[in-house]
């Protein structure tokens, strides 16, 4: 367990719980979300608000001791960032076969109990939804429901026209999907 202080909090956390962020050549503060870039990191606690909070507070150039350069979208291309990073979770998922779209077949797929997520189009009817939702918590999983995603995004994503609804069957595939939507959804909280 790796833990460093938030520059907002100064809070001592798990990385798993922080974003880094260093400084590109040309003085830029940059979102290193795969922490693997070069220089000196400075870490936030990994929600949107904790950004806002850093830029406003001029948090970032007291951190890194230099003058640099803030974008004030960045907590929206953040976000933006993590979204794709979700979406090509779910297309690679597709790829691999692990998904299963349409209300008929995630029900069939339901019965067979091998899916380890729904996911459920946030601008769907809530009839076919909830009757969906139902089905699945009836056999266990509890907090694999994943509302996030328009219709749009979920049929880019799965290569598909009007996708509502989704499963994604047991294996890694679903394990990816699932963190990388919970960082998401943790960020936007």
């Amino acid at each position: 367990m790796v833990e460093r202080k938030c520059i907002v909090k100064q809070e001592t956390l798990d990385t798993s719980h922080l974003l880094r962020f260093v400084l590109g050549p040309d003085q830029q503060v940059v979102a290193d979300l795969k922490g693997k870039l070069p220089g000196r990191g400075v870490w936030v606690t990994a929600k949107k608000s904790f950004i806002v909070q850093a830029i406003d507070k001029k948090l970032f150039p007291r951190a890194f001791k230099t003058k640099c350069q803030v974008n004030k979208d960045l907590p929206d291309i953040i976000e933006g960032l993590f979204e794709d990073r979700c979406l090509n979770y779910l297309s690679l998922a597709k790829k691999t076969g692990a998904v299963i779209t349409g209300f008929d077949k995630v029900a069939t797929a339901l019965n067979k109990n091998n899916v380890a997520l729904l996911l459920q189009a946030n601008d769907g009817a809530t009839d076919g939804q909830e009757k969906l939702k139902r089905k699945f918590l009836h056999i266990g999983q509890r907090d694999h429901v994943i509302k996030v995603f328009s219709c749009k995004q979920m049929s880019m994503a799965f290569g598909g026209t009007n996708v509502i609804h989704a499963a994604i069957t047991r294996g890694t595939m679903a394990n990816n999907v699932l963190a990388s939507t919970m960082k998401l959804i943790k960020y936007r909280s």
